[in-house]
């Protein structure tokens, strides 16, 4: 866990958070898959992972403000992922809203090396 959160100061990492009897969010699957495709060195920029909440409760609440722990506890099943860079939680999404998940990860990665203005 902590290696996850050490390398969020160098690119954006997408942590889909679940509960142990429901599993990590595979409806969203191909749109991080997609995301990884079409980003340029996305390897270098943006990483994905899975926290089970029965096993990093303590760490998922130490990194999620108490709106972000509140409406994770409300949501039971559905989808939440956490968008951290810099060691900060920079935006969640609540629910299987690709489009919402695709732009914010888009915001925030990290421009590529060598990159212009515009270029993903």
């Amino acid at each position: 866990w902590s290696k996850v959160l050490a390398s969020s100061k160098e690119k954006l990492i997408v942590i889909d958070i679940h509960q142990d009897w429901c599993g990590p969010c595979e409806t969203l699957q191909p749109t991080m898959h997609r995301i990884a495709l079409d980003t340029t060195d996305c390897a270098n920029r943006c990483g994905f992972f899975s926290a089970s909440m029965g096993k990093l409760k303590a760490q998922v609440g130490e990194l999620l403000s108490a709106d972000a722990r509140a409406a994770l506890e409300k949501r039971g099943c559905m989808p939440f992922f956490a968008l951290v860079k810099g060691g900060a939680v920079v935006a969640t999404v609540s629910g299987a809203d690709a489009p919402l998940l695709l732009s914010l990860v888009k915001a925030h990665t990290p421009q590529a090396a060598g990159a212009g203005e515009g270029e993903e």
